[in-house]
């Protein structure tokens, strides 16, 4: 059986939302930019990876959690017990990467 077949579906579900938000954040404010969605498993954790060559920001100058975005994938991630981390830096693009474990909880 494929991992994937066996992915819960509050797990899915809020992973397609992340994605999505991230997806969105790359339109709005990255510039014209190549983006690879990605999505593994690893040692019973779902790993997705949204990465843009854009334009990138300085992470030391922005104010952590300033946008709805962020906060909005922030939950979506605590929800199904994962972490989400962004890295970026100026001119080198971003990604954003959530670890989902595949465990369920109560």
């Amino acid at each position: 059986m494929n991992i994937f077949e066996t992915i819960p579906t509050n797990t899915a579900a809020a992973l397609y939302r992340i994605a999505q938000e991230a997806l969105r954040n790359v339109a709005k404010h990255a510039g014209k930019t190549h983006v690879k969605v990605l999505l593994e498993e690893k040692d019973d954790v779902l790993i997705l990876q949204v990465i843009d060559l854009g334009v990138g920001f300085d992470q030391e100058a922005e104010v952590a959690g300033e946008g709805l975005g962020l906060i909005s994938m922030t939950e979506r991630a605590r929800q199904i017990h994962g972490q989400l981390s962004i890295r970026s830096s100026l001119g080198k693009g971003t990604t954003m990467t959530v670890n989902a474990p595949l465990t369920q909880y109560e």
